[in-house]
């Protein structure tokens, strides 16, 4: 009985419409191949002249000056091989000899 009923119901509905369907669209005759793009070469390094002038500092025995100079031209060219290898080795000197840095600090132990 309730078949019926919804059937009954689905056929007025069906019946009473008037709307013709609506037609797709033709499929595009011609589609255009897809573009090759050539990849985007990385930008070349900024020249900086921080570095032979930090190099100059370390060879002149002015480790700490060297280093904070080795340092901003890391954090501005995202890490140069020879400003880094420059910089550990300044920072090895500096860790591992008694010149004095802000960051260490002298205990003696009684």
């Amino acid at each position: 009985m309730k078949v019926r009923f919804f059937l009954t119901i689905a056929a007025i509905s069906l019946s009473a419409c008037n709307r013709a369907p609506v037609p797709l669209p033709a499929p595009a005759a011609s589609v255009a191949p897809p573009v090759a793009v050539a990849p985007v070469p990385p930008p070349a390094p900024p020249v900086d002249d921080r570095l032979p002038e930090a190099l100059k500092l370390k060879d002149a025995g002015k480790p700490l000056e060297a280093r904070s100079l080795l340092q901003e031209l890391v954090a501005a060219t995202n890490a140069n091989d020879q400003a880094l290898a420059a910089l550990g080795e300044i920072n090895g000197q500096i860790i591992l000899t008694a010149l004095p840095a802000a960051e260490k600090v002298d205990y003696t132990i009684q």
